[in-house]
């Protein structure tokens, strides 16, 4: 089983990750056949991927680093990329010609079902009294431009008619977003 993805799409999307180690089933990102997925509890973000066998489940810190041995070991820019094995020891990243990380792997079975987060119902009208975290809009910036979303905008594509109030947003390359506003 072998993902191969961009080094700033995994920069971007490995901070949506949950960051302490108290809630293991979302202290990774996801690797499945079809996406990239990675959420905190009240974020969530789903990018377009091939892999090519099972899920893959990885701590976002371990990401992150292999992202920053990649900057130190070769001249990154665009097109840099990680691949990412399963092994019987864990997930190897291979990070340039003879560099390679091996990393333990999550349990990528423990993984929440979050398909059934996505809102799929549009309302008629925007809801009030929300607002979002300031950091959750730049987050969803720096994922949208590493999928290639340059000069153009992120949409908004339904939010959610059961009152939580989960909106979900689109960007460049199929990349999506759903956000648990606050409140107001």
């Amino acid at each position: 089983m072998t993902v191969t993805i961009s080094t700033e799409i995994i920069a971007a999307v490995a901070k949506w990750a949950y960051q302490d180690y108290d809630r293991p089933e979302i202290n990774c990102v996801l690797f499945s056949a079809h996406y990239v997925v990675a959420t905190d509890g009240h974020r969530l973000v789903r990018v377009p991927s091939e892999n090519d066998g099972p899920d893959i489940a990885v701590g976002p810190k371990y990401l992150l680093a292999a992202v920053e041995v990649s900057k130190l070991v070769r001249d990154v820019g665009e097109g840099s990329t990680l691949t990412l094995s399963m092994t019987v020891k864990g997930v190897l990243i291979e990070i340039a010609q003879g560099v390679r990380m091996m990393v333990p792997a999550s349990d990528a079975t423990a993984f929440p079902p979050y398909e059934q987060v996505i809102p799929t119902d549009m309302e008629s009208e925007s809801p009030a009294g929300h607002y979002f975290n300031p950091a959750y809009l730049a987050a969803i910036e720096e994922v949208h431009l590493a999928c290639g979303g340059h000069g153009r905008g992120v949409i908004v594509t339904a939010w959610a008619k059961d009152r939580l109030g989960m909106m979900k947003f689109k960007g460049a390359g199929g990349s999506e977003f759903v956000i648990m506003p606050m409140r107001a």
